[in-house]
């Protein structure tokens, strides 16, 4: 079973009113394992199912898995892939897609999916690995 650092609770203590169209359980999930991408289980102290035991960890997770699903939101529509904060439109049949004007034609998915917020939270916290 998926580790999730952050409740709905969670979120709308760290980010105000959400959308009720916006399944964010779902997208907290999905950005607990953002997290877990970002870190190494040597860093910290965790129990038999790898969630964190240490007070700052704990905290430091919840607020960099909030911190992702709201650069979700703000930065990818809500798509935790990336994919619909890469362009404005994407076909099927006969493939057709058209980027987004003004953005960076450099900028990997990789890169829009990484918020700088939580990366800056769980460094503070001395949790991101050494290379992302």
């Amino acid at each position: 079973m998926a580790r999730v650092y952050a409740t709905l609770e969670d979120f709308t203590d760290f980010i105000g009113d959400v959308d009720p169209g916006t399944n964010i359980s779902v997208l907290l999930r999905r950005c607990s394992a953002d997290i877990d991408r970002y870190t190494l289980t040597s860093r910290y102290a965790c129990d038999a199912t790898g969630m964190p035991t240490e007070p700052y960890v704990i905290e430091a997770f919840k607020d960099a898995t909030c911190a992702q699903a709201a650069w979700y939101l703000e930065t990818a529509d809500g798509d935790p892939t990336g994919a619909a904060g890469q362009y404005d439109s994407v076909g099927i049949g006969s493939v057709s897609m058209s980027k987004r004007s003004g953005d960076d034609t450099t900028a990997s998915p990789a890169t829009s999916r990484d918020s700088p917020e939580a990366i800056q939270i769980l460094t503070n916290a001395g949790l991101l690995r050494a290379a992302l």
